[in-house]
């Protein structure tokens, strides 16, 4: 069964005929349609809903995640690291996040990344390298990279 349907030119995805259909007329302008079971196969009424924008249907997700790991995503957030739903208190605060304002790994999984993350070693210095690496631009010296042989 084909998930496009309609000619080549202005063909949609199944899905969002499914929710037109049942709407009675076209998607507003930015909506999406976002599947309850995450099976994007799965295109029955009951298993689709019409989120307004993008970062509408992004919470769906990030909600399903933290209710999926045991949590309320109500007082509780989604580890990507050691992927278990934790207080919103275990998570840093970060300005420009803009789904939660908060980073996407707890502090614990946050300091067991800083304590394997490759530093400089130049001097005894403890910043992590940039990529490409400039020697972690702290002692000046610039990257110079390997001429192909």
């Amino acid at each position: 069964m084909s998930r496009y349907r309609g000619g080549s030119r202005g063909a949609k995805r199944e899905h969002v005929l499914v929710a037109e259909k049942a709407l009675g007329h076209p998607l507003p302008a930015g909506a999406q349609v976002h599947h309850v079971d995450n099976d994007g196969r799965n295109n029955a009424n009951r298993n689709l809903v019409i989120c307004q924008d993008a970062s509408y249907h992004k919470l769906l997700h990030t909600r399903t995640l933290v209710v999926r790991a045991g949590g309320d995503p109500n007082t509780e957030k989604f580890c990507g690291d050691c992927r278990r739903a934790k207080p919103w208190s275990a998570f840093h605060v970060r300005t420009h996040n803009q789904t939660s304002g908060r980073q996407s790994v707890c502090k614990d999984c946050q300091r067991l990344r800083e304590v394997s993350r490759p530093r400089c070693g130049q001097d005894g210095c403890q910043n992590w390298p940039r990529f490409p690496h400039p020697c972690c631009r702290r002692h000046g010296a610039p990257y110079k990279p390997r001429r192909a042989a």
